[in-house]
């Protein structure tokens, strides 16, 4: 029999998630009601709409207050859940500012009722203390994904990006329910703090492969190798918004999952023998595939795409270090914050790029953006070093994080791929720099001034002023 009070605890716990889901209920019914002649005003008023229930939905985060949940609550309230809500509504906002001119007409109130479902998804992972409300918030952040994709774009490319989503996205999802039935067998329950205490100590083979599929079916979400291998084509055949929201929303809600299952709030040493050498392997290789085939892309989503590849292998490499010594996983969500700075405001420069160049993001467009459009290229400039790591940065302090914490490990495999990192953080900057260097580039043939949208213009100013300002205020 359900306990009312405990119902109602829970409930308060994710009232953030509860204000977005029904905030994006209410797009969508309103999407349905609509008539022709509201078509104009639809997407001003769904764009303002969204805004307003995302700062609703931030109101509450700084109401509640951190609680003690029971075994069998299915939502607890936490640091994790702050921070994870925190990255929803900061990363939504962003999403918003972004797609504000690009969508398609008569798509609006479907676009922002799936974008506030996708988000409230995202928090309902990050609060989840059972494997059943863990899933169900991966399904929400997963289904109303492939619903975006398909609206925002419609030929050929977007048909394709968007099958891929899906049968990748279900594939990862089997994977991740074979993976929970096993901790199932092994707990007896789906409680994910009884799962930990089982797991704990534990060295047969079930319980290694339990967590190990598990783990793996959250690796597409992490666009974390082999599951990496459709970012590129769904990054380049879906609408330039969505591409963005494809670099974060998905991955800050596999990371969420992995921090859920590995201890929530404090990571369980106690897990290190079966996950730390999984974690490893996978962030090395991760890593060096997502900044080797970077560097040799000519297209600007393509480099993206796997540059989000090379930055999910280092935090993958943070949470073995965190495992490792059993700490408080702030640091993944500190990156993860800079990360959605730096990575949307690079966003809007694409954006405002393949605007201006019928859709090409051909690297080549980046020559003499500085002298077209001086305030976007040290916007793009900015968000470029951030995610080099270099200092007057987030990204330095964001990196710098994860190579210490991973270095000071009483590990030989953690500190050699420390030094794995090290290497690719080179690697990196090469391209990232590259791409700095052709924004002072003068040319001749595209001398013209470039226009930018007003609301990717905001996204570009507030993704590179945080990125400075939170170097001197981390």
């Amino acid at each position: 029999m359900i306990d009312p009070q405990s119902l109602m605890q829970q409930l308060l716990a994710v009232s953030h998630a509860n204000v977005l889901l029904l905030g994006g209920v209410f797009f969508i019914v309103m999407g349905l009601m609509r008539s022709a002649s509201s078509l104009r005003k639809e997407q001003m008023f769904c764009g303002v709409g969204c805004l307003i229930v995302l700062a609703m939905a931030a109101i509450c985060i700084f109401v509640s207050q951190s609680a003690p949940a029971a075994a069998e609550a299915l939502f607890v309230s936490d640091s994790v859940t702050r921070s994870g809500a925190k990255l929803a509504l900061f990363g939504g906002a962003l999403l918003v500012l972004l797609g504000w001119e690009k969508i398609k007409p008569g798509h609006a109130a479907n676009h922002y009722g799936c974008m506030l479902m996708m988000l409230s998804g995202l928090i309902y992972a990050s609060s989840a203390n059972d494997l059943v409300s863990l899933f169900l918030g991966l399904e929400l952040v997963s289904i109303p994904t492939t619903v975006l994709l398909s609206i925002n774009r419609s030929d050929d490319l977007g048909r394709e990006s968007t099958l891929k989503y899906f049968a990748l996205a279900s594939f990862a999802s089997a994977i991740f329910l074979f993976g929970a039935s096993y901790l199932y067998g092994v707990a007896g329950t789906t409680s994910l703090p009884a799962i930990h205490a089982s797991l704990s100590g534990n060295a047969t083979l079930f319980a290694r492969a339990a967590i190990g599929l598990a783990i793996c079916g959250l690796c597409f979400r992490l666009t974390a190798v082999p599951f990496h291998f459709y970012a590129p084509d769904v990054f380049v055949g879906s609408a330039p918004h969505m591409a963005a929201s494809m670099s974060l929303v998905p991955k800050v809600a596999g990371f969420v999952a992995i921090v859920r299952l590995l201890g929530g709030a404090q990571l369980d040493s106690g897990l290190g023998e079966h996950v730390i050498p999984l974690l490893l392997l996978i962030s090395i290789v991760t890593m060096t595939v997502g900044n080797c085939a970077a560097l040799v892309q000519k297209k600007l989503r393509r480099m993206l795409a796997y540059s989000s590849v090379a930055h999910s292998g280092y935090l993958l490499l943070a949470i073995a270090a965190i495992v490792s010594t059993g700490g408080s996983p702030t640091i993944v969500f500190d990156y993860l914050m800079v990360y959605a700075a730096m990575t949307l405001g690079l966003f809007a420069v694409v954006l405002a790029i393949e605007s201006a160049n019928d859709g090409s993001d051909d690297v080549s467009n980046l020559d003499g953006l500085y002298y077209r459009n001086p305030w976007l290229s040290i916007g793009g400039t900015i968000c470029l070093i951030s995610l080099v790591g270099l200092p007057l940065t987030a990204g330095f302090w964001a990196k710098l994080q994860v190579f210490l914490t991973s270095l000071a490990a009483d590990r030989i495999d953690l500190r050699l791929a420390t030094i794995a990192m090290a290497i690719n953080a080179t690697i990196a900057a090469i391209y990232y720099l590259s791409l700095a260097y052709r924004l002072y580039q003068p040319n001749a043939a595209k001398s013209a001034a470039l226009s930018v949208p007003l609301t990717t213009g905001v996204a570009c100013v507030i993704s590179s002023l945080l990125t400075v300002v939170w170097f001197f205020i981390p």
